[in-house]
């Protein structure tokens, strides 16, 4: 296979600092979650920060409501950067979008607010909480839902148009405030669940109003008297639709475990399960800066007839989505006892690379088949297992479902949608990669280490992880051609 791109490595400039600065800004946006959720355990208790966990599980499931129109939205806009759709399209199409989304937003979030009474007395197993304080914050969960639903979309369409660090400077900056604001109202006027959840509206409501402002700005005005652009949209509807049913399956597998747990668990014991579920939460963080970096200058590439570079752009997507996922979820794998003592003090995504290359082309069936098809067996084994066995039988449910989907799911999108020339040896490196990776970190296992204080098991989870995460890169060579040529000026 060849280089990744012309001798100066012209194709992917810029990228890689994009990416950088993608990783910073969630990393922030990570260390700053880890950082307070001690103080918020300690602060609410564990039944309060069940209702935190709550939250988390029901701002997937919203995303049922999106109907494809955001990534739809997105592509359009990777198509508008490189000059295939016109500046009156895009306005147009963004104000479509815009209005669907504030009109969704506004019902679902009514919606759940008139159905906080009986969320809270027959679904929450509530224990000391009192149900003033319990409904109020089901309330004002609803408002934060509405807010970040719209953050969703502006944050999507920056994205499209290749702002991806403007978005991320705003999501970083957003977190950092809201949560230390909450953390000190917390602890010095007012603990109470209602506190925290008004607090984390009121900020992200900010965010949103920043990311629609910055969106005015990146794109032309939609002319006046011009009707928006639903006919451009209705023209996705296919493309739309079929990420639809695959975020829906998606969500179905990755929250219906959530949603049975919060139900079979008391609110406290809910709690310390959104505690683990968060730690494992943290392999999500590989995800975002590579769609964001990946997925517009995919398609871009696609829209401009450039296939081969499409190519070797993708194969080092999926080389360094290995290499960094096998460095976080190998290590949460192969240490737990060092994450959990290293965060509280208690001793008690190469998934995602196939569904850039389907984004990218508009080909997303393979993705809704996946989808469902895994949905409809896993969903009831998931929901079995919370109820008769907890929270460990839907982690192994977990880990054997997505084992099949990675073992023979992936290599078939790979044969279906790449040339015999294409996926040359992509597979079978993929795997030979992630047999030493795994090997490693097993080794991991039998290191003579005696007991570490919390600050000792910090860093030896770090280096562990960054040195899994080198030795990814560096054994692959479309990783190390990405490296190499990712950090100059931006391509045009």
């Amino acid at each position: 296979m060849a280089e990744l791109a012309t001798p100066d490595g012209a194709l992917v400039k810029g990228m890689g600092r994009t990416l950088v600065y993608g990783f910073a800004a969630h990393f922030t946006v990570a260390l700053v979650n880890v950082l307070a959720t001690p103080f918020l355990l300690r602060l609410l208790g564990e039944e309060a920060y069940g209702l935190v966990a709550f939250f988390s599980m029901l701002q997937a499931w919203v995303l049922l409501f999106d109907f494809g129109v955001s990534p739809a939205l997105a592509r359009q806009l990777s198509h508008y950067r490189v000059g295939a759709l016109s500046a009156d399209e895009a306005a147009r199409l963004f104000a479509a979008a815009e209005i669907i989304f504030v009109g969704v937003g506004l019902v679902a979030g009514a919606a759940l607010m008139l159905s906080a009474p009986w969320v809270g007395a027959h679904w929450l197993r509530r224990a000391s909480l009192s149900a003033v304080e319990l409904n109020g914050s089901l309330r004002l969960i609803a408002v934060l839902l509405v807010c970040r639903w719209l953050c969703g979309l502006y944050q999507a369409a920056l994205v499209g148009l290749e702002r991806q660090t403007q978005s991320n400077c705003v999501l970083a900056a957003s977190v950092v405030v809201r949560y230390a604001v909450a953390v000190a109202t917390l602890q010095l006027a007012s603990p109470h669940p209602t506190t925290f959840f008004a607090i984390q509206a009121a900020f992200t409501l900010a965010e949103a109003i920043t990311c629609r402002l910055l969106l005015i700005r990146a794109l032309p005005l939609k002319p006046a008297g011009a009707s928006p652009g639903w006919r451009l949209l209705a023209a996705e509807r296919r493309f739309a639709l079929g990420l639809a049913l695959a975020a829906a399956a998606a969500t179905l597998i990755g929250q219906v475990d959530k949603l049975a747990l919060s139900h079979a668990l008391s609110l406290p014991a809910y709690g310390l399960f959104g505690l683990v579920a968060q730690v494992t939460a943290g392999v999500g963080l590989v995800v975002p800066p590579f769609v964001q970096v990946f997925q517009p200058r995919l398609t871009g590439l696609l829209a401009q007839g450039r296939r081969a570079e499409f190519v070797h752009v993708y194969r080092a997507a999926a080389a360094l989505i290995l290499s960094l996922a096998a460095a976080l979820a190998g290590t949460i794998a192969a240490q737990p006892a060092w994450v959990i003592w290293a965060w509280t003090g208690r001793a008690d995504a190469f998934l995602f690379a196939p569904f850039l290359l389907q984004y990218a082309q508009g080909r997303v069936r393979l993705h809704v088949i996946g989808n469902v098809g895994f949905a409809v067996v896993w969903a009831p084994a998931a929901v079995w297992a919370a109820f008769t066995i907890g929270p460990i039988g839907t982690g192994a449910v977990w880990l054997c479902g997505n084992l099949l989907y990675l073992i023979a799911w992936a290599p078939l999108i790979h044969a279906r949608l790449l040339s015999p020339e294409e996926r040359r040896g992509l597979n079978l490196s993929l795997w030979v990669r992630g047999a030493i990776l795994a090997g490693l970190l097993a080794a991991t296992r039998l290191l003579p280490v005696g007991p570490l204080s919390r600050l000792e098991a910090l860093a030896a989870l770090g280096v562990i992880s960054l040195t899994i995460g080198l030795i990814g890169v560096a054994l692959s060579s479309d990783a190390r051609a990405f490296v190499r040529h990712g950090f100059g000026e931006a391509a045009p």
